[in-house]
C-alpha cells in the first residue's frame, strides 16, 4: 500500500504547521473561532439526541457526544464467575453503557476525537448528527485525533468507502499506525482491512506522532499502550484547567476502576493494559484534571476510594 503521510519525526514543528496549512481547504482555514449559535430548526431536527456534556477549560471547550448505546456482555471477562462481587456489577451478565466521541473547540480548530461507529460497520453512529446539532458540518472538522483503530472508533470516518471529513488531518500514533497499517497486527483480518481503508481514504492527510508531543495547541498525546499497542490518551489543557481523554482504557468502569488489574478480552497486552490503567488513574487522582472516556458517561475528577480503587467524582469545574 502506497500511503503518504506527515510524520513529526522528519518535520520540525514549524515545517509541520506549514505542511498542515498547505493541505487544508480554504473553508477550513477560514473557520470561525467559536461554535455558531444553533438555528432553532437544527435543534429541532436533532431533538432526539441527548444534550452533549460541555466542559469549558478556559479558552478550550470540549463537547462529549453519546453517539451510540453499547451493551457489553460478561463474556468480555472470561473468569468473571470466579468473582461474585464483580459479577454483581454486571446484572444479568450485561453492562449498559455508551460509545462516545468528542469535539474540541480550540481557536479556529474543530477537533474530533475518534470517529465512532459508521456505515462501514453496520452500526448507526451519530457523530455527524451531533456535530450538526452543535453547528459544525463534516467539512468544518479540521483535525481528527484517534485513540486507536478499533472498529467503533474509526468506522464512522468512512461512508461508501470515502472520507466523511474531507478537510480533516487524521492524527495517529506512529506505533498504532505501524501495528495496524504496516504490520496488520493486533486484530482480526476484517478489522485490519477496515483500518487500511480508512488510511487510504485519508491518504495525504495523515499525521503520525510520538508520545508526549503537543499535537495541536493545548492538546498533548500520552502513551496508553496495552488495549492496543499504540493506544493513546490525550491531555487537553488551557491555563489551570485540564481534561484527559483516556480512550478505551476502561470498559466497565465499576469493575475496572475498583480492580485496575482486571482486563477484558479486548486488551491486546493485558499486563501492559493493567499497568497503564493503574498508572493513569493514580496520576489523575493526585491532580484536579478531569477524566473522560469512550465507554463511560462520567466526566469528573478521579479520587482514591476507601477500598484502594478509584472513583470519578462528577465535577465539571477542575
Amino acid at each position: 500500500m502506497n500511503l503518504h503521510f506527515i510524520t513529526r519525526r522528519t518535520l520540525s514543528k514549524a515545517v509541520f504547521a506549514a505542511a498542515i496549512a498547505a493541505m487544508m481547504m480554504p473553508s477550513v482555514l477560514a473557520a470561525p473561532q467559536t461554535v455558531p449559535v444553533k438555528p432553532a430548526a437544527v435543534v429541532q431536527q436533532y431533538a432526539d439526541l441527548a444534550p452533549a456534556q460541555e466542559v469549558v477549560l478556559n479558552d478550550i471547550t470540549v463537547y462529549a457526544f453519546d453517539e451510540s448505546p453499547l451493551t457489553l456482555e460478561s463474556s468480555i471477562f472470561p473468569d468473571l464467575s470466579q468473582y461474585p462481587d464483580r459479577m454483581a456489577l454486571m446484572p444479568k451478565g450485561q453492562f449498559h453503557t455508551i460509545t462516545r466521541t468528542y469535539l474540541i473547540q480550540t481557536g479556529d480548530r474543530r477537533v474530533l476525537v475518534d470517529g465512532g461507529w459508521g456505515t462501514e460497520s453496520g452500526v448507526d453512529g451519530r457523530t455527524v448528527d451531533y456535530l450538526a446539532k452543535y453547528g459544525v458540518s463534516a467539512d468544518d472538522v479540521t483535525d481528527i485525533l484517534l485513540t486507536h483503530m478499533d472498529v467503533d472508533h474509526i468506522s464512522g470516518l468512512l461512508h461508501g468507502g470515502k472520507a466523511v471529513y474531507p478537510n480533516a488531518v487524521l492524527h495517529i500514533a506512529a506505533k498504532e499506525y505501524d501495528r495496524w497499517i504496516v504490520q496488520g497486527a493486533d486484530r482480526e483480518a476484517e478489522y485490519i482491512t477496515l483500518a487500511r481503508k480508512v488510511a487510504k481514504a485519508y491518504e495525504g492527510r495523515i499525521a503520525l506522532f510520538d508520545y508526549d508531543e503537543e499535537i495541536l495547541p493545548g492538546i498533548t498525546a500520552r502513551n496508553a499502550n496495552g488495549h492496543t499497542m499504540g493506544h493513546t490518551c490525550y491531555d487537553v489543557t488551557s491555563g489551570n484547567k485540564g481534561l484527559t481523554i483516556v480512550g478505551d482504557m476502561i470498559h466497565v468502569a465499576p469493575i475496572q476502576m475498583r480492580h485496575t488489574e482486571y482486563c477484558s478480552v479486548y486488551d491486546v497486552d493485558p499486563a501492559l493494559a493493567a499497568q497503564t490503567r493503574e498508572r493513569v488513574l493514580s496520576e489523575l487522582s493526585r491532580t484536579d484534571r478531569l477524566i473522560a472516556g469512550m465507554h463511560f458517561p462520567q466526566i469528573g475528577k478521579v479520587r482514591k476510594d476507601k477500598d484502594g480503587g478509584y472513583v470519578v467524582v462528577p465535577d465539571t469545574k477542575p
